[in-house]
């Protein structure tokens, strides 16, 4: 029984590590960080994930660590796990980005809604962009790609040998260009459309200043923006594989940097 006892007290740090830097994903990921989804069920889950992997990287797992090894090393970890989740919720926010263009083309940018996943307040279409995004990819079960990573990453990134090498900057810069790239190719149709109405309505109170352009302006973009929401869902099937494709390749990315040696 002694035996048990200490080799629990020895594997202990190494779980606690693998408990941080899953926790550090977890804040950040998309889905999983929503605030919808209760504390306890999040921190069931980095419970139960911790346990399964722990047997598998037990030979790798760190052994007699002091308490400010321990502490230093968690917060290492904590960072790592939270750069690995940070690029793909940026990347994820594209969507919320081509709403936000969609809306400020329509005149609704005063029609906000609080978001009860992350606690804001976004546009109207900029939350339902999101929200049909992000069902769209339960469905598909495009969220195991999530969690595969937290499970396969330890085995490229053995605990307590992560790096942060200036590259991975680079790499989490590249993730941000991608939301405002990937923003504006789903907006495009919506911003293209608005602005030629735009363009309409100007040529007709020019041709005729006798009529109330406002009364007629604001319905008009509203329908014009409805129907360019409408022909953006069937963009987003299209573009749905480039989107997996630049998540999974900044995770490759993060990891492929974070492991060199």
């Amino acid at each position: 029984m002694f035996e048990f006892l200490d080799k629990i007290l020895l594997l202990t740090p190494g779980y606690i590590l693998i408990m941080v830097r899953l926790s550090g994903m977890m804040v950040t990921f998309p889905i999983f960080s929503n605030q919808i989804i209760s504390r306890r069920i999040r921190s069931l889950l980095v419970i139960v994930i911790a346990f399964l992997i722990s047997p598998a990287i037990a030979q790798s797992m760190p052994q007699f660590l002091s308490i400010w090894s321990l502490l230093v090393a968690a917060v290492a970890e904590f960072f790592l796990g939270a750069i690995i989740g940070f690029g793909t919720r940026v990347i994820f926010e594209s969507f919320t980005f081509a709403g936000l263009l969609i809306s400020r083309q329509m005149g609704l940018m005063l029609a906000n809604v609080m978001d009860p996943s992350s606690s804001e307040q976004r546009p109207l279409l900029s939350q339902f962009w999101f929200l049909v995004m992000t069902t769209i990819f339960l469905v598909l079960n495009a969220h195991h790609i999530f969690l595969e990573t937290m499970v396969h990453n330890f085995q490229l990134i053995p605990l307590m040998s992560g790096h942060f090498p200036p590259e991975m900057g680079k790499v989490l810069v590249l993730s941000g260009s991608t939301m405002f790239t990937l923003g504006m190719q789903y907006a495009a149709p919506g911003v293209v459309l608005l602005l030629l109405t735009d363009s309409a309505i100007g040529l007709m109170a020019k041709m005729m200043p006798q009529m109330n352009i406002f009364i007629v302006a604001l319905p008009l973009k509203i329908g014009v923006g409805l129907f360019t929401v409408i022909i953006s869902i069937n963009i987003f099937q299209m573009l749905f594989d480039n989107f997996l494709d630049l998540l999974i390749r900044y995770i490759t990315q993060v990891i492929q940097l974070a492991g060199a040696s």
